[in-house]
């Protein structure tokens, strides 16, 4: 099984999956980016499977499935004018993914990063990574569990690794409130590094008249 990804800043993206014996109709994804075209590859291929084994799954009902997938928190787009993306990456895997997806499937502009993580990751690594993409850090700790890395942490790695600007924040909607205040209509918040991270800021992230 292959497939060929078209991402789309203004629509869904689309996947085409080639099978041994036949080419799929171009199908819209739910979820943004490369790696979830992979895995719609990977449905794909089970729904085949599934037919071989004589049960009816229908192509359209695949389609369906794809396009209507939610993920929270999974490159979530939250508002537009700014951007304002919520991701859960916490690895280098899934933060280089992040980083795929926003450079194929968002415009030009500006980036703001809001990053918390915890401290059984390999948070240099993943500051390595996104040094280069973001022209502000928003750095700061979740509230609701004790393995935050405390951002002044985070500061000194991000120090000894590139010079971007940065600010700490004690709290995660201190960081949110003041990277909404400086984002432009054209720029892309992103918030990004924890499971913990994503759960707390969204509800705020998700009313643009929050703090």
């Amino acid at each position: 099984v292959s497939f060929t990804y078209e991402p789309g800043e203004r629509q869904h993206p689309r996947v085409t999956v080639r099978m041994r014996d036949r080419t799929g109709p171009p199908m819209e994804l739910g979820l943004l980016g490369s790696h979830q075209a992979a895995n719609a590859a990977c449905v794909v291929a089970c729904a085949e499977e599934l037919r071989r084994a004589g049960l009816s799954v229908r192509d359209a009902d695949v389609a369906t499935g794809l396009a209507k997938v939610e993920w929270p928190a999974r490159l979530e787009v939250l508002g537009r004018r700014p951007w304002v993306v919520l991701d859960c990456a916490h690895n280098v895997a899934s933060i280089q993914a992040m980083i795929d997806t926003l450079n194929e499937s968002f415009p030009p502009g500006r980036r703001l990063l809001i990053l918390a993580v915890s401290s059984d990751k390999h948070v240099p690594g993943m500051l390595r990574q996104l040094a280069p993409q973001f022209q502000r850090f928003h750095l700061t700790r979740y509230a609701h569990s004790q393995r935050g890395v405390p951002p002044e942490q985070l500061a000194q790695w991000l120090k000894e690794i590139a010079d971007v600007p940065f600010e700490i924040h004690q709290k995660a909607a201190e960081a949110w409130k003041s990277a909404k205040a400086q984002a432009g209509p054209n720029d892309q918040i992103v918030a990004t590094g924890s499971v913990f991270l994503a759960g707390e800021l969204r509800p705020l992230m998700a009313m643009r008249t929050s703090v």
